[in-house]
This record gives structure tokens, sequence and C-alpha cells, in this order.
């Protein structure tokens, strides 16, 4: 009888565990969290100074101009390079570049 009710556990926390969605669209930096929706200043204050900065300008989205920036961060050898695009000074995504 305690072994059944063991293999519905294990499939509740099974069922539980596969409906739960990776968060991709976020990096850890300095030991803080990143995540879409931080802005510029945000970021900043978690990360420091990007490596590099990138202002692409004013880019046509959806029947709006939105301002772009990227920053790049470079984690270290062997890391992924991380490339953060802002819209209108709000992280809008983040994106995993090659190994350094």
């Amino acid at each position: 009888m305690e072994r059944k009710s063991n293999s519905k556990a294990l499939a509740l926390v099974c069922f539980l565990l596969s409906g739960t969605p990776a968060k991709a669209d976020s990096f850890r930096c300095n030991q803080k969290l990143v995540m879409e929706g931080d802005t510029t200043l945000e970021v900043k204050q978690k990360c420091g100074g990007p490596d590099e900065e990138e202002t692409v300008g004013y880019v046509k989205i959806d029947d709006a101009y939105i301002n772009v920036v990227r920053y790049m961060y470079d984690p270290g050898e062997g890391r992924f390079l991380k490339i953060l695009e802002f819209h209108n000074g709000v992280l809008n995504k983040i994106i995993t570049g090659p190994r350094s």
C-alpha cells in the first residue's frame, strides 16, 4: 500500500515539474538576477557598466519608433557573451552570444 502512494506522489511531482517553464529571459550578474523588464539603470546597478555599448538608434516596430540600445557583457573565458537589448530604456531581450 505504501509503495502505491509513493508512486502516486512521485507521478504528481513529475507532472508539476514538467509544467514549470524555464526562464530563458534572465541571467545572473554579480549574484543578482537581471530580467527582461529591468531598466538600464537597474542593470547597471546589478552588473556595473557594460563591456561594450551599441546605440542602434530609432527603429520602427509596430508603427512606433523605438530607441534601441545594446549592452554587451563578457563574463569571462569559456563563458557565453550576454547581449542585452533595450527598447526605450527597458530590457526587451537577452541574447546569448558565442563563448569568449
